[in-house]
């Protein structure tokens, strides 16, 4: 069997990872869209530990770390042959489960299997169309989480990735859950500057997640395309690394945003994206592709600022935030990612605002 390792242990950045969000290491991470993963092996990169990706004999989505044992080159640079991976120095090839299983060149043929010459390999799932991994040492808490609707008869779905984002975890998953910046970095798409209204949020901890849940709904363009009727956004983190956005009229479920934002080191996010609404809202074939647009573009104006704010970061030596009772879930982030799950946790608060 491959060698088991201490993921922390691998690299700079892993440990770095550690040190800062001690809580991420035991949780299922999308990697990749499934269809991303196809005949050539794929270089990803999840808590500053480098993975690579490919498809075994059977089509099975595996995962190893990105070093050969033999002269540590990585193995992304290589090719999927028979359903083993190769390296692309040397040529020793490997299969899901990172054993040796030929040594080209090798005269008396291939020894029995030292753990020495194998690669450690992680846990992976497929599911709903992601590639999802598992780096914590101990046993998974069950399957992936699984995308509410997605896939549902009644319900239009669509998904998209992108990054690696410039962009610390924490500030990626705020600015999706952030409404007070939208009436700026997306004007007209989905609130304006001038057209605010007194609103109560309401924000409730768990032992897990938080969720802000504001008694009005964004009136810009994105908003008009799912139809009227809306009454309340919620907007909702939970562990690892998801940020929820739900639009509802009365008990009806008119849009659902998540994004699962994977980390691939401090400074940097990988997004996976998953939107659903009941189809009829989407208004037929040329309602869905409109909206998928405006959304992609509000993502595009996400990124253009966070990769601001990290530039502005780095030239200031590091963040130095203030505060005020607007900022409603990013202390609860900052608390959870630190700090983990915790029972007794639960409370709930009310904040007076202009949205």
């Amino acid at each position: 069997m491959p060698p088991q390792v201490e993921w922390a242990a691998l690299t700079p950045e892993a440990a770095a990872v550690r040190q800062a969000w001690p809580a991420l290491a035991s949780h299922w991470y999308i990697v990749a869209a499934g269809r991303e993963l196809r005949s050539r092996p794929l270089a990803r990169t999840v808590l500053g530990v480098p993975l690579v990706l490919f498809r075994d004999k059977a089509r099975r989505a595996a995962a190893l770390l990105d070093r050969c044992p033999h002269r540590n080159v990585a193995l992304a640079g290589g090719r999927v042959t028979h359903g083993c991976l190769a390296c692309p120095y040397h040529g020793w090839q490997f299969d899901a489960a990172g054993e040796c299983r030929a040594v080209p060149g090798l005269a008396e043929g291939l020894p029995s299997a030292l753990p020495a010459r194998a690669v450690p390999a992680f846990r992976v799932v497929e599911q709903q169309g992601f590639v999802w991994v598992y780096l914590g040492d101990d046993a998974p808490p069950g399957d992936p989480p699984a995308f509410a609707h997605l896939g549902q008869r009644g319900y239009a779905g669509f998904s998209g990735a992108a990054g690696p984002l410039t962009a610390a975890l924490p500030d990626a998953l705020e600015n999706f859950l952030d409404g007070t910046h939208t009436h700026f970095v997306h004007a007209g798409l989905i609130r304006r500057e001038g057209r605010r209204r007194a609103v109560t949020a309401t924000v409730r901890r768990h032992a897990d997640s938080a969720e802000a849940e504001y008694p009005e709904a964004p009136r810009g363009l994105i908003a008009r395309l799912f139809g009227g009727g809306l009454d309340r956004a919620v907007g909702a983190f939970r562990l690892p690394c998801v940020a929820a956005l739900d639009y509802w009229a009365g008990p009806r479920l008119k849009l659902g945003l998540t994004l699962h934002f994977t980390p691939v080191d401090l400074t940097h996010v990988r997004l996976f994206a998953v939107g659903v609404a009941p189809a009829p809202a989407l208004a037929g074939r040329l309602g869905e592709p409109l909206l998928v647009a405006l959304l992609r573009l509000a993502l595009r104006q996400d990124a253009a600022i966070l990769s601001a704010q990290a530039a502005n970061l780095a030239r200031f030596g590091g963040p130095r935030y203030t505060y005020t009772p607007l900022d409603v879930l990013r202390p609860h982030i900052q608390h959870l990612l630190r700090h983990g799950p915790s029972a007794g946790e639960a409370r709930e608060t009310r904040v007076d605002m202009q949205l």
